[in-house]
């Protein structure tokens, strides 16, 4: 079976045997690893999918791509709050001081 992993997964059997998958890779694995339930969370959650085609491969990486575009761009609107956030308190916190320097 070929997997797209988003994630790197460990999955193990009765028997132990282990699959280690790479983040952002695709991986062929035993069936069994079905049985895992790590197998079952990651599919649920969208980073494992199950490729049987050239198409739905092309798919998995488009999809990858752009959750990671997402993110970064989630990341980086975030930190600009923060660091908007710091600012502005920067700029109340030197107000806060000029005005009880200036009423001594």
């Amino acid at each position: 079976m070929r997997i797209f992993t988003k994630k790197s997964f460990e999955f193990k059997n009765a028997d132990g045997e282990s699959v280690v998958t790479r983040p952002i890779d695709f991986a062929d694995v035993p069936d069994w690893v079905t049985s895992d339930p790590i197998f079952a969370w990651g599919k649920k959650d969208g980073d494992i999918t199950v490729t049987e085609t050239a198409k739905e491969e092309a798919a998995a990486e488009k999809k990858a791509a752009e959750d990671i575009d997402a993110q970064a761009k989630a990341d980086a609107d975030a930190k600009a709050r923060a660091e908007a956030e710091a600012k502005e308190k920067a700029d109340a916190d030197a107000k806060a001081k000029a005005a009880a320097d200036k009423s001594k």
